[in-house]
């Protein structure tokens, strides 16, 4: 649940909704980075598609795979990500964010 409201506000280019999803110590690093020039918000970037593609149980919580496609221009890359979803008191936030391993298509080729 937060990692898909995290991707549809990366979609939206919504930082606020995208910044409400993560745990509170990872604000400062979002806020450094978030709408820089690699960052998940950045005015260059557009994400037309982003999707879960697995989730599974991980050692800080569960572990969240994505499919990002990111266009820039009429350039496309699909980039794997995997997000850590954690426990924070009551609630559950998004605790990291990093780069995934390509998985194999339905015909066998590699995503990335």
């Amino acid at each position: 649940e937060r990692v898909q409201a995290y991707l549809d506000a990366v979609v939206a280019k919504d930082v606020d909704a995208g910044r409400s999803q993560l745990c509170a110590v990872m604000h400062d690093a979002f806020d450094a980075g978030a709408t820089g020039p690699n960052g998940d918000f950045a005015d260059h970037f557009k994400v037309p598609e982003a999707a879960i593609t697995d989730i599974r149980p991980g050692p800080r919580g569960q572990q969240v795979d994505v499919s990002v496609t990111v266009a820039v221009g009429s350039r496309k890359a699909v980039r794997p990500l995997v997000f850590t979803v954690t426990r924070d008191g009551a609630d559950w936030c998004i605790s990291g964010e990093a780069p995934g391993s390509a998985t194999p298509s339905p015909s066998g080729t590699p995503v990335s």
